[in-house]
């Protein structure tokens, strides 16, 4: 979904010159109707999450046959496309500046993991000195945790691009976070679970098991998707560049919608509203920490600064909801917190972007 042209603006990654697009969409392709179709198909990405997942609840059979190996599968894929959309300009931004998508690495890598475990335990405490304790499963906050442990999403360079933020830059943070989270993610994750003690149930995670699927799902994938995209002819990379995005988005929603659609006999009209309160928080403060950080305290420009906010606040929920529901505890549980999440960050990154994209004598 990284795949839409870049933004006219000079990026702080390249000064001179703006990289074109992976994906090969020229003025050409642009005026291709099925390009286009294309495009605007994957520019209305929240709007399929959010349909997905109304119509898993409301009708779960609809989204229940989609089980077992072909969610990871489909996960796979979606990093596939990623990797497909990662150019050689992308890699050389991160080699020419390092630092600078160092920082929003940082932030997606410190922010968001902390501020999932201030939300869990938070939300478990607080429910449960009101009383309402049943509302709130322990693997909820386990899940929570995971989620703010898992990189940035595609969807992050979609909504900087709405926003006219830095896509080369997204693009490239997005490219490390997703390599880091082969690491981080699982090391992350096992260590604040542990920390937040009964808020999780004092679970206990196979970290070297979570290594394994993380490996396995991102990284292999993503390098696939980077082979792919350096040897295919251009030709054929441009004409599969404008069903990839679309295979993406649907992807995405199939995993999320099935998640929630599993557990929706489970889940109270109650606790679904905690789950969404306790993610509302959760990515609102990804997003604010994200630019306030990067705007005042490393004093970055403000585009710069909307980019870091839309890469830290937007999570890659469909690893989240894979990876909860392979190796946490009741994982289909822990599962639903990062399906609905993608609702939830897409909703709110693209209100924000809908607000910066008309702003006017910002750097």
């Amino acid at each position: 979904m990284s795949s839409m042209a870049r933004s006219s603006e000079p990026s702080e990654l390249t000064p001179a010159t703006t990289p074109t697009s992976t994906s090969g969409d020229d003025d050409d392709s642009d005026s291709a109707p099925l390009a286009k179709l294309a495009k605007a198909f994957s520019s209305l990405f929240p709007m399929w999450i959010i349909l997905g997942a109304t119509t898993a609840v409301v009708h779960p059979p609809s989204f229940l046959w989609f089980n077992g190996p072909l969610i990871p599968y489909a996960l796979g894929f979606t990093m596939l496309v990623t990797g497909m959309n990662i150019s050689q300009d992308d890699l050389d931004n991160v080699l020419r500046t390092p630092w600078v998508v160092l920082l929003g690495t940082i932030l997606q890598f410190t922010v968001m993991p902390l501020s999932a475990l201030l939300v869990g335990t938070v939300a478990a405490s607080v429910l449960n000195n009101v009383g309402a304790a049943s509302l709130w499963r322990p693997e909820y906050s386990a899940g929570i945790i995971l989620l703010g442990c898992c990189p940035g999403g595609t969807a992050s360079n979609l909504v900087t691009f709405l926003a006219k933020g830095d896509v080369a830059l997204s693009v490239s943070m997005t490219t490390v976070s997703t390599f880091a989270a082969v690491i981080l993610t699982p090391l992350l994750t096992k260590t604040l679970v542990a920390g937040a003690g009964a808020a999780t149930g004092n679970i206990d995670i196979n970290g070297v098991a979570l290594l394994k699927s993380t490996f396995t799902v991102v990284l292999l994938p993503t390098l696939l998707g980077i082979l792919i995209q350096r040897f295919m002819p251009p030709e054929s990379m441009r004409a599969v560049a404008i069903f990839t995005p679309v295979v993406a988005v649907m992807a995405v929603v199939l995993v999320t919608s099935t998640v929630i659609a599993a557990q929706a006999s489970a889940m109270t009209a109650q606790g679904t509203v905690a789950i969404i309160g306790a993610l509302v928080v959760l990515h609102s403060l990804g997003f604010f920490l994200g630019f306030a950080l990067s705007r005042y305290g490393f004093k970055r420009s403000f585009r710069t600064s909307i980019t870091n906010s839309i890469e830290v606040g937007m999570q890659n929920s469909g690893l989240g909801a894979v990876l909860a529901a392979a190796h946490l505890p009741n994982g289909a549980l822990a599962a639903v917190p990062c399906a609905i999440s993608a609702a939830m960050h897409s909703i709110i990154g693209s209100s924000l972007a809908a607000i910066w994209s008309r702003r006017k004598g910002e750097d």
